[in-house]
């Protein structure tokens, strides 16, 4: 008896092991090998519409036809029709997967197709697939998923993007979105009112040139290219007519990577809640990488009575590096919702370059956030309140490791590392002069609970003193804030505990305390431990355990 192997996947679409199975032999015997060499008597020729675009469109009309769920078309449709909605495998409808063709009308029509239908799920196998401007909207109940890295989602410029920001320079386009920065859910093609719609498991990247996209380029791992303007990976931007019947979209984000876009992830609509959002990874943009609510300052925000959006949602394990590359006032993770929780998530490596002075200003009441300069480069900037965060990583900044902006958030065993990094600064800023915890006077009702402050890195034969020194301080507080609690925080520098732990004497540019400074007096009833310091005060003004000692720095 024969040896059978079962073949995979891919060696049956090279028809090698299909060959080999049917006459009887191993995919891996010499019998195999043989037949191997003649791969033009066991491959199936490409129908003719593969190469020629016409017939290619023309023939997903005809397939599309039958995307239905009438008796009449059961019979001819080229997937299977589920029980309670649909999958579609985009290959069967004539899809390009070798990012030669624009195949941005065919994913949309699909996607309209399956709303009709109820809803489903829109498979995009390993490939690269070309999309342009007005890119992939997301419909009721329609999903899209990929063969994780392995489907490439390749966004590209064109006159119609142009178009689009000429009278606009501020607005943005999600590759798949609802709505964009600026506008809401369009509803004027399918009155589409988007629930439980969803993105998961694929890589997103943008292309600078309009035309064909460079594939050999797309084989290096490293940025070959700058961010395309006006393009994010995702915007939801989602809210809904009328009273609906549930009051939250419940969108679903997972397993994203995109890189080299404008911003990376952004969720500003009202109805844009009750969502889970785990392993996104955003590496190099020009804005946010990822931004939840509109920010002070955005025209929607105040035609909704000042409400952000975004609410109630969750996040673990998002991961945001290298935001702020246009040079502004961007943090990588800016959020300006409430009610939203944060869980072993990390924003590192953001760029800044404006100098030191400006970071160390107090936000004016409505003034507009894009235009504070303090919070740039920034690891977080939290300015919206009820927030929880947990375990969460502020690393190698050029700006502030940590902002905390507004009210009655919560932190706990969070860190702030190395900010004001020197490879995340460029001219007029430098390393060494921001706070790994800026705390605002705006942040009454906050409380940090074992968070740590810490610069790991000592001088090397590699990287001297002067220019390893990272963050300025552990703790910066604007003061002028009332309950405020500190519990078991922690600030350790290498550069200085060398010196502190050997009791040798320290070089000048260590001479400075680094621990914390506390700006102006803090009202009471307030708590602040860190390390070995304890400011304590009474229930009211008078007794204030350290009212004499502002400025308080060590």
């Amino acid at each position: 008896m024969s040896e059978y192997h079962a073949p995979s996947r891919r060696a049956l679409l090279v028809g090698g092991a299909l060959a080999a199975t049917t006459a009887g032999v191993s995919a891996f015997s010499p019998a195999h090998a043989e037949q191997a060499n003649k791969p033009e008597e066991f491959m199936t020729p490409a129908p003719e519409w593969v190469e020629n675009p016409t017939k290619r469109l023309d023939e997903f009309r005809t397939r599309l036809q039958y995307l239905t769920y009438t008796t009449e078309a059961r019979a001819r449709t080229v997937h299977n029709l589920a029980k309670n909605g649909l999958h579609v495998n985009v290959l069967d409808y004539c899809v390009d997967p070798t990012g030669v063709e624009d195949c941005t009308d065919q994913l949309n029509m699909l996607a309209e197709r399956l709303y009709w239908l109820g809803g489903g799920s829109i498979e995009l196998p390993a490939g690269i697939y070309k999309v342009s401007h007005p890119f992939i909207h997301l419909l009721d109940k329609v999903e899209f998923f990929g063969h994780g890295m392995s489907t490439r989602i390749i966004a590209t410029p064109t006159d119609k993007l142009d178009e689009a920001v000429r009278e606009n320079r501020d607005e943005c386009f999600g590759v798949f979105h609802t709505g964009t920065y600026q506008e809401r859910t369009s509803m004027k093609v399918t009155d589409n009112r988007p629930m439980r719609f969803g993105v998961r498991d694929m890589w997103i990247r943008t292309s600078p040139q309009k035309g064909h996209i460079n594939v050999d380029q797309l084989r290096d791992n490293t940025h070959t290219r700058a961010p395309l303007a006006h393009v994010a990976g995702v915007i939801l931007h989602t809210e809904f007519r009328g009273k609906p019947n549930d009051p939250e979209a419940v969108p679903s984000l997972s397993n994203l990577e995109i890189w080299d876009v404008d911003m990376g992830v952004a969720i500003l609509g009202l109805h844009d809640r009750g969502m889970k959002v785990d392993k996104i990874r955003v590496r190099k943009s020009l804005r946010q990488g990822l931004l939840v609510g509109k920010p002070v300052g955005h025209p929607l925000r105040r035609i909704d009575d000042n409400n952000p959006g975004g609410a109630d949602n969750k996040f673990l394990t998002v991961d945001i590096s290298d935001a702020n590359l246009s040079g502004k006032n961007y943090a990588g993770i800016e959020i300006y919702a409430s009610q939203c929780k944060f869980f072993g998530s990390t924003s590192w490596y953001n760029r800044r370059s404006i100098q030191k002075n400006s970071i160390y200003v107090t936000r004016k009441k409505d003034q507009s956030d894009d235009q504070y300069t303090a919070k740039a480069g920034a690891g977080w900037y939290v300015a919206g309140t009820r927030n929880l965060f947990q375990g969460c990583t502020a690393q190698e900044n050029g700006g502030h490791g940590w902002f905390a902006l507004m009210p009655r958030n919560n932190y706990v065993g969070c860190i702030g590392e190395s900010s004001s990094w020197h490879d995340a600064v460029s001219k007029p800023a430098h390393n060494h002069e921001a706070a790994n915890w800026y705390i605002s006077s705006w942040a009454s009702d906050c409380t940090f609970t074992g968070v740590r402050s810490d610069n790991p890195y000592g001088p090397s034969q590699e990287v001297p003193l002067e220019r390893i020194l990272a963050s300025l301080w552990g703790f910066y507080l604007e003061g002028s804030v009332r309950r405020l609690n500190i519990i078991g925080a922690n600030a350790y520098d290498e550069c200085h505990m060398d010196y502190e732990d050997n009791n040798k004497p320290k070089p000048k540019v260590l001479n400075d305390k680094w621990k914390f400074s506390i700006k102006n007096s803090l009202n009471p009833p307030y708590k602040i431990e860190i390390n070995q310091y304890v400011y304590k005060s009474t229930e009211t003004p008078v007794g204030t355990s350290n009212k004499k000692e502002y400025i308080v720095v060590e």
